[in-house]
């Protein structure tokens, strides 16, 4: 008994060391795992993130791209916010410092609830400062301001939202007593060779409110 009595207090006496032993090494174990989580972290932000390239853009030495946005009277928030086509094709031109035309190109535009948007593809030439002209069926050619934009092929060139004018229905620029007489037309007969040209504001209908938007036109008498 009494053998056993000294093994109970040796055990009592170093009980309390053999407790403060397990704490230090749990509290050495806690910090190793706090200290590797943080540089863990601390290095997946020092990670630089992929670069990832705008959806349907390709870098292309040989072809300057541009984004192009068109904002058409009369749909989106400020009439018809559901056009019957969601896709527009638009012209762009590109013009020198001496009004020579430098390249164009046309593409499907898609309607995203306010504008018509997409890349148009305008082939090779040098990068450069130059004017940048944008048109669609029945419109005048709008210029996209600021009037001198920097192009290149390295990236795609992201262009400011540019507002087109409806009632160029002869198509050549200009808005005039032909433009107005063969509209005028459309509206009374119903009978015209191509009647979405004068649905203006594209609801199916051809009515006063395409008429009001023709006249609206009219405050712009040449395009640009």
């Amino acid at each position: 008994m009494e053998k056993n009595s000294d093994a109970w207090k040796k055990a009592y006496t170093y009980f309390p060391y053999f407790t403060f032993g397990l704490l230090v090494v749990s509290v050495f174990i806690f910090l190793t795992s706090a200290q590797q989580q943080q540089q863990t972290k601390s290095n997946a932000q020092n990670v630089a993130p992929t670069p990832t390239s705008p959806p349907g853009y390709t870098q292309n030495p040989l072809d300057t791209q541009v984004q192009v946005s068109v904002k058409l009277p009369g749909i989106g928030s400020d009439g018809n916010e559901h056009p019957k086509n969601t896709s527009r094709n638009v012209t762009v031109t590109i013009y020198g410092s001496d009004n020579t035309q430098i390249a164009q190109g046309t593409n499907s535009l898609q309607f995203d609830g306010e504008v018509f948007s997409g890349i148009v593809h305008l082939g090779e030439f040098p990068n450069g400062t130059y004017t940048i002209k944008v048109s669609t069926d029945g419109t005048l050619q709008s210029v996209v301001l600021p009037q001198a934009q920097v192009l290149t092929n390295t990236k795609l060139n992201v262009l400011p939202v540019v507002g087109l004018i409806y009632g160029d229905v002869k198509q050549d620029n200009a808005l005039n007593t032909a433009d107005y007489t063969t509209a005028v037309n459309c509206f009374q007969t119903k009978t015209c060779d191509n009647l979405n040209i004068v649905d203006f504001n594209d609801d199916g209908k051809i009515d006063s409110t395409d008429y009001n938007l023709l006249l609206q036109s009219f405050e712009n008498v040449q395009g640009q």
